[in-house]
């Protein structure tokens, strides 16, 4: 497939399928947000393991994105009412702010990538074994030994392969790097807007703090990284969360994509539904409306194991 459509089709999987199936249908600007990328990696992952099991090639793995995203686009537009069309004046305001604070964030990632970005993976961590996956998953194989590390992105990467036809190519595969962080500021400003609080900045500087910016970590493909960002995305949600009446129980989904990233993300994922299981005890929020969004979030790193115990081939040498 040409490169030009296969960056097309990787900007609508990353960034725009999460929100045609579920953003588009948000009460705030901060959900819009988490939820857009939320629901962009479920429908990625979906996707992977779809196009995996079937070893589907780049034409049935477009479709497949395109139909995704139109029928989610669809269903939000004509079977829902979109909540985005009963923005008032001050929620445009609040949009344009976070507009201004994503392009401040955009504007210090590009300084960042002009002193550190490479267009290929460099770390051998990366190049041994993430990337190496996810080459192994675009042509059909899976050998990660006994190391049973999650791979949301290695199998992101691969659908990105399987499109390109050719694994040797790899800037697409980085810039999907940026949607996790690129989300957790914009989020992080919209947040404070709405709730008035500096507590969603002053959270992401003290966890994180500018300091990231200086080292070539950032986008490197490592999953410390990757799990941290979606990490502190979850903490900031379940904190949101826990000052709503009717809270939208994105925390155990934001948990579970947490999970898929590397196993340190399983310690959200519990942290998460422990907190709901308080809030459920109090009387909080009720057993109803956590119960999906519960079974979805262990249902993420439950399709892992069964991937890896049923494919993986342990008799290999591990990659990395």
């Amino acid at each position: 497939m040409p490169i030009l459509a296969t960056g097309i089709l990787t900007l609508l999987l990353v960034f725009y399928s999460g929100y045609a199936v579920r953003g588009q249908n948000s009460s705030t600007v901060s959900e819009m947000v988490a939820s857009s990328f939320l629901y962009s990696m479920l429908v990625s992952w979906i996707i992977f393991l779809t196009a995996y099991i079937f070893d589907l090639s780049a034409f049935p793995v477009s479709i497949l994105i395109i139909a995704v995203t139109g029928l989610g686009f669809w269903y939000g537009n004509y079977k829902k009412t979109p909540a985005g069309s009963n923005y008032s004046k001050k929620d445009l305001i609040q949009s344009l702010i976070v507009v201004f604070g994503a392009a401040v964030v955009l504007f210090f990632t590009y300084l960042y990538i002009q002193k550190f970005y490479t267009p290929v993976f460099t770390f051998w961590d990366v190049v041994a074994s993430y990337n190496n996956w996810a080459i192994e998953l675009a042509n059909g194989g899976y050998h990660a030994g006994g190391t049973a590390y999650p791979i949301l992105y290695p199998g992101l990467w691969s659908l990105i392969y399987r499109l390109q036809d050719d694994p040797g190519f790899w800037i697409f595969s980085k810039i999907t790097l940026l949607a996790a962080p690129v989300t957790l500021f914009v989020y992080s400003v919209s947040l404070s807007l709405e709730r008035r609080s500096l507590f969603p900045i002053i959270f992401i500087l003290a966890c994180f703090g500018l300091v990231i910016f200086r080292t070539p970590y950032f986008l490197s493909g490592m999953m410390d990284i990757a799990v941290s960002i979606l990490g502190m995305l979850t903490c900031l949600i379940l904190w949101k969360e826990s000052t709503e009446e009717k809270p939208e129980d994105l925390s155990l989904l934001a948990a579970g994509i947490t999970s898929l990233v590397k196993q340190a993300g399983l310690a959200f994922l519990l942290l998460a539904v422990l907190i709901k299981s308080i809030d459920i005890w109090k009387g909080n929020v009720s057993i109803k409306q956590c119960w999906k969004p519960a079974l979805v979030a262990v249902a993420l790193p439950f399709s892992f194991m069964v991937f890896f115990l049923y494919y993986n081939d342990i008799g290999q040498i591990p990659a990395g």
